[in-house]
């Protein structure tokens, strides 16, 4: 009775003449208290029931977003970072992020233009991105400001608006203001790619499990159901597990003698679209970063899917003029300290560089 507010009625004294006796008297204030009960957990369900229909309708609203995106790991990004570019600050990692807690965003764009490099949210945004985003400029904008600049994700529709049109214009000087990736040169799935059948997954995965392991044969569905959208790290993962090849290397050989492969990045197209559709949008990176050493990627790729190396099958080729052409893009993708007017943090220092939004700039 203690717990009970103050005013309850249950415990105001009435007189003992008004009931038959002391258990007509605590049958009475049993039954008061229960419905005390009932009618608070009511209200509790409705409030849960308001708030469930809130969230709901909240995801609805975001286009090309069915669920809420996962939270960004600052602290492995940070440290990623300064290992690469500043390897003494990495101990400090934790207590940097504690004083830019709720503007890490903020936080990483100020690095990526002290430092002069790319920054490194593209990770993430890469990742995260998808062809439904492509199809809907007010859903790419949207997500681009949700990661490079969250506390101006309001902003999108204004911007989409005020570019329409000239979208092109706008994330360029969007990827210039972040140092981050531009969306609309990224490496996309080509036509010839798009031709192909989906993968059949389930059958892959039983053929698997009756030459390794027939008696997982019929959790088949079910680990697939578990591994939904990661189904081809999922076979990587099972042929590290048991020491053997990749299950996908007959989709991929099959796909090959489909596809007449004419360079490096054809290749890798292919090879990603199988083994790591995910990385498909930085094939160009990768193979601009390894230019010249283009046998040790693919080889490296092998070992990491345990799957077969393009290049024993099709041989070693040069690049094609087209390729180079393509992959000089890439370069667009990283802003410099001198592309579209940007000054550097020598001659003006980087917060107030930033003082004004960047995403409202255009």
């Amino acid at each position: 009775l203690n717990s009970l507010p103050k005013k309850s009625s249950l415990l105001h004294w009435q007189p003992r003449s008004t009931y038959i006796g002391w258990w007509h008297y605590f049958y009475q204030l049993l039954f008061n208290l229960l419905d005390e009960m009932s009618q608070a957990s009511n209200c509790e369900m409705s409030q849960e029931s308001n708030y469930e229909e809130s969230q709901a309708s909240t995801l609805t609203s975001n286009k090309g977003c069915n669920r809420p995106p996962k939270q960004i790991d600052y602290s492995r990004l940070l440290t990623k970072f300064l290992e690469k570019h500043d390897p003494g600050l990495v101990s400090n990692v934790d207590e940097m992020l504690s004083k830019h807690k709720g503007k890490e965003a903020k936080f990483m764009l100020i690095l990526a233009k002290k430092y002069d490099k790319s920054n490194a949210l593209n990770r993430v945004f890469v990742s995260r991105v998808t062809e439904e985003h492509f199809n809907d400029f007010l859903a790419l904008t949207t997500l681009y400001l949700s990661i490079f600049y969250p506390q101006d994700v309001e902003q999108a529709e204004k911007l989409v608006s005020k570019n329409k049109g000239k979208e092109d214009e706008l994330f360029k000087k969007l990827s210039s203001n972040f140092h981050a990736i531009n969306p609309l040169k990224m490496d996309r799935k080509s036509k010839a790619l798009e031709s192909f059948k989906p993968i059949d997954y389930k059958e892959a995965l039983t053929t698997f499990y009756e030459e390794c392991d027939p008696g997982k044969v019929a959790d088949a569905e079910d680990m697939l159901s578990k591994c939904n959208g990661k189904e081809s790290i999922l076979f990587s993962v099972l042929a590290s597990k048991y020491d053997t090849f990749n299950a996908l290397n007959a989709v991929f050989i099959t796909r090959l003698n489909e596809m007449k492969c004419k360079d490096h990045l054809a290749l890798l197209r292919l090879y990603l679209s199988v083994y790591h559709p995910s990385k498909l949008m930085m094939a160009k990176t990768m193979l601009l970063a390894h230019k010249g050493s283009e046998e040790a990627l693919f080889s490296k790729l092998a070992t990491q899917f345990r799957g077969i190396n393009p290049l024993d099958i099709c041989g070693t080729f040069d690049l094609g003029q087209n390729s180079l052409e393509t992959i000089g893009e890439a370069k667009n993708t990283t802003p410099t300290a001198i592309e579209d007017g940007y000054t550097s943090p020598v001659r003006r220092s980087v917060r107030r560089s930033i003082s004004r939004s960047p995403a409202v700039t255009p």
